[in-house]
């Protein structure tokens, strides 16, 4: 009898062991699509503030209003 209930222990804990390494495993699987996220976020990110500038700003305002001009 003591036998049976040290293998049904060891049965629970073997369980309990699988139930924890899918979850960590289905959490890792998660941070490593939340990194490429932000990874992809931060090179948009980075491209945009290149192009956010006075003199790149000045410049589309300029070429409105010369275009503005043209097809008038």
């Amino acid at each position: 009898k003591k036998k049976t209930a040290t293998n049904n222990k060891v049965a629970s804990v073997e369980t309990n062991l699988n139930s924890i390494t899918s979850r960590v495993s289905s959490t890792e699987s998660s941070i490593t699509t939340i990194n490429g996220n932000v990874s992809s976020l931060q090179t948009r990110m980075s491209s945009a503030e290149q192009k956010i500038t006075s003199s790149a700003i000045i410049s589309t305002v300029q070429s409105t209003i010369n275009n503005a001009k043209t097809e008038a």
